[in-house]
């Protein structure tokens, strides 16, 4: 600005007559008074400068701005010029003006804007819906336009005191294609994924058969993904019952098959046979060790995490043996009873000074009151992230949690279902959920 004004005065020092100047300065030092008709003279003459002053600035002020404006001009015309994907500038009735040399390699591209092409009215429209009132600004089509076979991506610049848009175009095809197919195999895995969820459910007890044999029961359980690693297993003989819930290492399809193999193995150790809790322990140990291979080198170690109650609910007795999981009874008077399962896994080899084979498990001998609550679990339901601090809920919390339920009669599978998703809220699932709750 500085340099503009330096300019506008040497114009008007140009202007400016020698003899003026010589007497301004001669009657400002002499101090010689000027008649009227002087006095007059020489004030139109000043504002006749100043005039001429304001004007010059004014003119090379806008000589500047439309100096930068064609500058900016140039630059774009020249970054479309080399840019290496089309570039096609219309004005804003979508007459084409220009089209780099990148757009003349598409035979189709060149024909649609030559209006020779049946897309070219489909093409108005979509530009018409994008940039709608048509002010300065970018404007970016969501979806891909499609020419012929062709997949283009789509941003506009309206320049509306210029009169005109400049369409960028990328030829995305391939991404376009690849992303398609990424799409099919995903869907072809959920569909898999979800036909396997109905073979691993088709193992699970009938439900109805629970609540014939106990007085008030419930399962809740929700598996992390479309398959889960956590299961449950029921059986009845006469008065008597067996029921197992289950966390296999894992979750999601390793954690789906090993439920699958661990439900198998169940059912081959008790047959029609009445077993004890500590001997489906051993048997379903044996099984994971010699089907797995377990014993050789860079085998899978997975295993499951259990808990086993054979039930009489005419002697109203239960016979516990766990692996790594325990049970709660919650009696009638509030008091919470915690049986511990044993640390001896179920699968695995962690130790080569034990057999694997030949593991052994402790049972506990339980007589239950009357209206007490049994509850099995797995550990994804205490060690879920949630809350006010968005921390994980443990053990302490879930057993308190389980008295007040009890306590307050809420023991259902909505009840639990209510406060695992209040207590989770927006938080992600971090593992399979079981929670089976049972009285006689």
């Amino acid at each position: 600005m500085f340099r503009i004004l330096n300019i506008s005065f040497k114009f008007l020092f140009l202007f400016i007559p020698a003899e003026a100047l010589l007497q301004q300065t001669s009657s400002k030092v002499n101090s010689i008074p000027l008649s009227q008709d002087q006095l007059e003279t020489e004030i139109h003459r000043q504002d006749f400068y100043i005039g001429l002053v304001i004007f010059l600035i004014f003119l090379l002020i806008s000589l500047w701005a439309l100096g930068k404006k064609n500058r900016q001009l140039r630059k774009m015309a020249t970054f479309a010029e080399n840019d290496p994907n089309p570039v096609l500038e219309l004005d804003l009735d979508f007459k084409l003006k220009y089209c780099n040399e990148a757009a003349m390699k598409y035979e189709n591209l060149v024909e649609l804007m030559y209006e020779r092409h049946p897309l070219r009215k489909k093409f108005e429209y979509l530009l018409n819906m994008t940039i709608k009132d048509k002010k300065t600004g970018k404007y970016i089509f969501d979806q891909p336009f499609v020419l012929d076979d062709t997949y283009f991506s789509l941003n506009l610049y309206v320049n509306k005191e210029m009169k005109f848009l400049r369409a960028y175009m990328s030829d995305i095809t391939e991404k376009t294609l690849l992303q398609r197919k990424i799409t099919q195999q995903r869907d072809s895995i959920v569909d898999s994924l979800n036909y396997a969820k109905y073979i691993q459910r088709s193992l699970l007890p009938d439900i109805k058969k629970m609540e014939n044999y106990f007085g008030d029961n419930f399962v809740f359980s929700i598996p992390k993904d479309i398959v889960g690693g956590d299961f449950y297993w029921f059986k009845t003989f006469e008065e008597k019952a067996i029921l197992i819930a289950a966390d296999c290492t894992g979750h999601g399809v390793p954690g789906g098959f090993i439920t699958m193999l661990g439900s198998l193995l169940i059912e081959s150790s008790t047959g029609d046979t009445l077993k004890s809790p500590e001997i489906i322990l051993r048997d379903l140990n044996y099984g994971l060790v010699t089907l797995l291979k377990q014993q050789e080198k860079d085998s899978i170690q997975d295993g499951m995490d259990l808990a086993i109650c054979l039930i009489d609910r005419k002697q109203k007795t239960l016979n516990f043996s766990g692996s790594r999981n325990g049970i709660y009874i919650i009696h009638n008077d509030g008091e919470i009873s915690n049986y511990s399962g044993d640390t001896v896994p179920v699968g695995g080899v962690y130790s080569k000074k034990h057999n694997p084979l030949e593991r052994e498990y402790k049972m506990h001998e339980i007589q239950l009151k009357d209206d007490d609550w049994v509850f099995m679990y797995s550990d994804g339901f205490y060690d879920q992230f949630g809350g006010p601090k968005n921390k994980s809920m443990g053990s302490n919390r879930f057993k308190n949690y389980l008295k007040e339920a009890v306590m307050f009669k809420k023991t259902s599978y909505n009840d639990f279902e209510h406060f695992f998703s209040e207590w989770k809220g927006s938080q992600e699932q971090i593992d399979d959920v079981l929670v089976i709750g049972f009285k006689l």
